[in-house]
């Protein structure tokens, strides 16, 4: 929820306040989406083909 209101243009401040959480808490929740997202990318595994080991 506090990430779908922050892309909605709410301030930290609001939803700290309409959720009743301290605001560093709320800020850390949006640092750390935007770090995660920016350095992970997707890992593909390849299924073994029939006759392989």
């Amino acid at each position: 929820m506090v990430l779908k209101w922050h892309d909605r243009g709410y301030g930290s401040p609001d939803i700290s306040r309409l959720l009743n959480m301290p605001e560093e808490e709320v800020i850390n929740i949006i640092f750390n989406r935007t770090q995660k997202t920016a350095s992970q990318s997707p890992e593909f595994i390849e299924p073994p083909l029939f006759g392989e080991p």
